[in-house]
């Protein structure tokens, strides 16, 4: 606490002073302060202003303390006959209940407002005053931070308060009194403690009892309480001494509510630490153990839903120059997403390449929203880069509204970024040395792999498996009569209605010239003719213009179903599919044909 501008002895340190006088005598007195009678007959002026040095060699001269000094002045102060102090509820033994009650304020209070609130009303319902408020030290001014007066002008006086807060350096004797944390009345109007306006409300020769707040020996506060313009005295002694004991069990009560709350802040920041670790490490874990980087995205999504309580995650893939986002996986997404977000087009580039440092932007945060469609509750998107420049999207969302992504979430979102980043990259070196450059499907090489890894899945988990082999209908005439060029652009739009009519799931590749492949997991007979005659007739109907000419095509298609519970190798697998393909181009073309138990290879033929 800072000293104040100046000093002057309290209505009640002159009390005490006269007191010593009429036992000692002015000369005994002034001659053991060193002073001589006349300051001693000074300091008893209403407008003395005597030093500190001063007021403790007076109170040493009369044979006490300058605190004992203080409190005997403070006790010979008796209430005038017509504001005589009531019957206190607390008195007759309540004195420990009272403070047990203010203690109980700790368990029960849900935060620093709360507490300071419950405080108040104890003042209120157990002390019996009309009026209280709690004050908080904010640089040189007590700031009202909770105050009662349930039959008065409440908002009148809070609204005076906040203009003109308190300044503890204004009155020498509240902060003489503070400064020994001791209770002491003020008497509105005789002090310099609170501003004129304040003591228009507070009501001209009303008594406000104050008693300072303090938080291991650090002032943070003041309690006042009255009982209005009105109203009588604040009630001697007993009373005071009563509020100092509260005073000093609120400053308490708050000092342990605020070291709670350190405590609370550093154990979420430590586990935010813990939660950042642990996501660094998981990841970290499943990229070096899973080797085809879709499978890492999906468990990687999976391990960050979990860990966050998100109920779907998402990543996408980037394609610059076509302005294109691919899902390459995803967790927890409801179906209708799933295919609606298996592919978007037409995302500029100048979005993505915004600085991702602040994902939670307004704007930046709604213009990536749009960009998924369907995209509802709180989410969390965010943008992958690599030398500054955008390669992918990935986020986590909840369906629940109210829940949304709190500040400790984002700091783990934002930590597994880099490993995210890691995972893409693989992914697109995979896609490049795995994705036929003319038609953006699987390359032969990792059709095989695939179909590999699905038949021991199929075998393992007892799922239908279905493989599609199809091939362009006279495909020799386009390239002779139309060029080359021609032809790359039919094969091109030929690979877009493959990935259109296909699930996210599957494979699709193209494993020759003009010969194509799909792999169907978990799809049936009935399931996978469905999808073979939509792949027919929506080639069929498609036209490809080239140089103003629509160019047509057909093609055949060969369906091979791994049954639940069967066994074939890859070879044997396909083979069947090769049969049927022969079959419907010795059908006569434009058909799918599904391989028949018992078909005959040298009757049929092959294609292989």
């Amino acid at each position: 606490m800072a000293p104040p501008p100046a000093s002057q002895v309290t209505l009640r340190f002159q009390a005490a002073l006269r007191q010593a006088l009429a036992r000692m005598g002015a000369e005994d007195l002034a001659r053991r302060a060193g002073l001589s009678p006349r300051q001693v007959e000074q300091a008893l002026e209403p407008a003395a202003a005597p030093d500190l040095g001063t007021q403790a060699a007076l109170a040493a001269a009369a044979g006490y303390e300058y605190e004992d000094f203080l409190s005997l002045g403070r006790r010979l102060t008796a209430p005038s006959p017509d504001t005589a102090a009531p019957a206190w509820p607390w008195r007759d033994g309540g004195a420990a209940g009272l403070l047990l009650h203010v203690a109980a304020s700790f368990r029960l209070a849900e935060g620093e407002d709360d507490l300071c609130g419950r405080i108040t009303e104890a003042l209120l319902g157990r002390m019996g005053f009309r009026r209280a408020w709690l004050m908080l030290l904010k640089g040189q001014h007590l700031e009202t931070r909770v105050l009662r007066w349930p039959a008065g002008d409440e908002a009148g006086l809070r609204a005076a308060l906040a203009a003109h807060p308190p300044n503890l350096g204004a009155d020498p004797m509240v902060y003489e009194s503070f400064a020994l944390t001791r209770a002491l009345p003020v008497v509105v109007g005789r002090e310099s403690f609170f501003d004129p306006a304040v003591r228009q409300v507070l009501g001209l020769g009303s008594e406000v009892a104050l008693a300072p707040l303090f938080s291991e020996r650090e002032f943070i506060g003041a309690l006042a309480a009255d009982h209005g313009p009105a109203g009588p005295g604040c009630g001697g002694e007993e009373t005071l001494s009563m509020l100092e004991a509260i005073a000093t069990l609120a400053g308490t009560l708050l000092n342990s509510l605020r070291l709670y709350a350190e405590v609370e802040r550093k154990n979420q920041e430590l586990d935010i630490h813990l939660r950042q670790l642990t996501v660094v490490g998981e990841l970290t874990s499943v990229i070096n153990q899973v080797k085809e980087p879709a499978q890492a995205a999906r468990r990687m999504l999976r391990f960050l839903a979990q860990a966050l309580e998100a109920d779907f995650g998402f990543l996408f893939l980037y394609r610059y120059k076509a302005g294109e986002l691919r899902l390459v996986g995803s967790h927890g997404l409801k179906p209708g997403l799933q295919e609606q977000w298996a592919l978007l087009r037409g995302v500029p580039a100048d979005l993505l390449d915004m600085a991702p440092s602040d994902p939670d932007q307004p704007e930046r945060s709604a213009s990536l929203r749009r960009l998924l469609p369907g995209l509802e509750g709180p989410a969390q998107v965010r943008v992958l880069t690599a030398r500054q420049r955008a390669v992918g999207l990935w986020g986590l969302g909840r369906w629940d509204l109210r829940h949304p992504f709190q500040s400790g979430e984002r700091r783990v979102l934002a930590t597994a970024d880099e490993q995210m980043s890691v995972a893409l990259n693989s992914m697109r070196l995979r896609l490049v040395a795995s994705t036929d450059y003319l038609t953006a499907l699987s390359t032969r090489a990792h059709f095989v792999e695939a179909l590999e890894q699905e038949l021991r899945l199929a075998r393992y988990l007892g799922h239908p498996l279905g493989l599609l082999l199809l091939d362009a209908d006279h495909f020799k005439n386009v390239n002779d009569n139309h060029g080359h060029q021609a032809g790359d652009q039919v094969l091109s739009d030929l690979g877009r209605v493959l990935r259109a009519c296909t699930r996210g799931d599957d494979t699709c590749a193209r494993v020759g010239g003009e010969e194509f492949a799909v792999i169907l997991p978990r799809c049936d007979l009935e399931g996978a003719l469905a999808a073979a005659e939509k792949i027919r007739a929506q080639v069929a109907a498609q036209a490809t213009n080239y140089r103003g000419q629509d160019l047509r095509i057909t093609v055949s298609l060969g369906l091979a179903i791994l049954e639940p519970g069967q066994n074939l190798p890859q070879e044997e697998f396909l083979r069947r599919a090769d049969q049927a393909l022969y079959r419907a181009k010795r059908g006569g073309r434009d058909r799918v044909e599904c391989y028949q138990a018992g078909q005959d290879a040298e009757a049929w033929g092959s294609l292989a």
